[in-house]
């Protein structure tokens, strides 16, 4: 009798060791999500998801509803991440992951993740479709400058444009989830390894600190909200790409801040600012402001809405500066000369000239500049 109980326990054991090796009696792995965190805002428009898990083959489910249904990957991963790409800004997705157990050509059993959500960043975005209309750049006024010259016809496309400058708060989440180093210097394509912000001046509000990058008010920039400065024209480039966007061109800067305007325009009014041809009701500059950076969004907008073209701060353009392209610029769509040295700003900032507000001024820096008065705004395709 004992020798029987030994070998039905002999037997027992096996069959529960088989069990165990095929996983058909037991599957529960867990999936532990990684990245985004829960909640998680500010994301770019291509997002890395990441979990971890014993289990072999995975499938990624999303959607914009807090049940999402659909599957995003054709096939079964095998990785533990997968890259989303061309989200949408300013919304929120939902996301999971079945995990899957295989043998050979069959699935025996699968287990699903909690959900998580994520947000794309926020970005304010004015509609800008001009339909190939014409509008005149530049300036035949007496206090023009001679780059501003001539006056002339340009056609500019559809696109969205901010509606306000990048602030710290959206830029600070840019470094903290690209590969810039603690000196604000990345490797930028072809340009090699850059300076995207100068970390070093004493009135930067943007530190390294404790592992990430951190904002730090000071005299002259007090509000996370204030437009983002001290980024240099690859620093800006870099933020704009990595939302999905570009910076704009000059004839586009200059047409969102005429309010876009045309020679056709019924009732439409040229202003010399703007929105306005008082300085004072939409520009933050010398005249009424040489203290500090303010908030974004303080002054009126123009008629598209769009706020702090003419002050605040500086903008960056994507062109290349040349003072006598008008007289060679193409009449659709110009994006500047092929190459040069400088690169084109434009609006005035807080501690700049009402001069400098005049929609028409044009000015320029070496792409590597970093001030205390330069920042910038995002242009983004128009669907």
């Amino acid at each position: 009798m004992r020798k029987l109980n030994f070998i039905l326990l002999i037997l027992v054991g096996f069959m529960f060791v088989m069990c165990k090796k095929d996983g058909s009696n037991e599957f529960d792995p867990s999936i532990d999500l990684k990245f985004p965190a829960n909640g998680q805002k500010n994301l770019s428009r291509t997002v890395t998801l990441k979990w971890e898990s014993e289990a072999n083959e995975f499938d990624i489910v999303i959607g914009k509803t807090e049940d999402p249904i659909q599957m995003a990957n054709k096939k079964p991963i095998t990785d533990k991440s997968y890259k989303l790409e061309n989200l949408e800004i300013n919304t929120t997705y939902y996301w999971r992951v079945i995990a899957k157990k295989s043998t050979g050509e069959s699935t025996s059993l699968s287990k699903d993740s909690k959900v998580y959500s994520f947000t794309t960043a926020e970005v304010v975005t004015v509609d800008i479709d001009a339909k190939g209309a014409e509008f005149m750049m530049g300036s035949s006024e007496p206090d023009a400058k001679d780059d501003e010259k001539p006056y002339h016809c340009t056609k500019v496309g559809a696109y969205k444009v901010g509606k306000y400058e990048v602030t710290h708060e959206q830029y600070i989440v840019f470094l903290n989830q690209s590969d810039v180093k603690m000196d604000g210097t990345s490797s930028f394509g072809d340009y090699g390894n850059v300076k995207f912000i100068d970390l070093s001046d004493a009135n930067c509000a943007i530190e390294y600190k404790d592992g990430a990058f951190k904002f730090k008010a000071n005299a002259i920039i007090k509000s996370e909200k204030s437009p983002v400065v001290f980024v240099s024209w690859y620093g800006a480039k870099a933020y704009c790409e990595w939302l999905g966007g570009r910076l704009p061109s000059e004839a586009e800067w200059e047409f969102a801040a005429r309010s876009g305007v045309t020679t056709s325009t019924v009732g439409g009014i040229i202003t010399k600012y703007s929105g306005s041809n008082n300085v004072d009701d939409v520009a933050e500059y010398m005249g009424n402001n040489n203290t500090e950076v303010k908030a974004v969004g303080g002054k009126s907008g123009n008629m598209l809405k769009i706020h702090d073209l003419s002050g605040n701060t500086k903008e960056w353009c994507n062109d290349w500066y040349n003072s006598k392209y008008y007289n060679i610029s193409k009449k659709e769509n110009p994006t500047g000369p092929v190459d040069g040295t400088k690169r084109v700003i434009r609006g005035g900032a807080w501690n700049t000239d009402k001069e400098s507000c005049l929609v028409y001024r044009r000015d320029y820096a070496t792409p590597e500049t970093c001030t205390n008065n330069i920042g910038f705004r995002v242009v983004l395709p128009l669907k």
